[in-house]
């Protein structure tokens, strides 16, 4: 397989995150099962996954670190607030602008959170 194959060769939906809430239509996204730490959310590296060709994913890559870290601070928000708890399945938007949403949910799992982001526009 050349470079060029290996490039439009596509991951697909599955793996670790909330896949459930991803819009169908995009065509790059990334997932992931966090631990709660309290109001602390830990990313762990193997505990991701991607979807979409090698280009798609780098490009979003790059787009997707300012809004994580928000993502990551509006986690400990809700938190505090009392909600996203590790006792009920009930998905919040932790970030959605620069054509970026980023959605998690406990799904009841006493210490995850799943967690899905992708593109909103083209």
């Amino acid at each position: 397989m050349d470079d060029k194959e290996k490039d439009q060769e596509e991951v697909t939906l599955s793996g670790f995150g909330l896949w459930n809430e991803c819009d169908p239509d995009a065509k790059v996204a990334w997932g992931a099962r966090a631990i709660a730490n309290g109001n602390h959310l830990d990313i762990v590296y193997d505990r991701t996954t991607w979807h979409g060709t090698k280009s798609g994913r780098e490009k979003f890559s790059e787009k997707l670190n300012g809004p994580l870290k928000s993502a990551m601070e509006n986690f400990s928000k809700l938190r505090m607030d009392g909600k996203l708890n590790p006792d009920e399945s009930k998905t919040y938007i932790l970030f959605e602008g620069s054509g970026v949403i980023i959605k998690a949910n406990t799904r009841a799992s006493f210490g995850h959170v799943y967690i899905i982001a992708y593109p909103t526009q083209g």
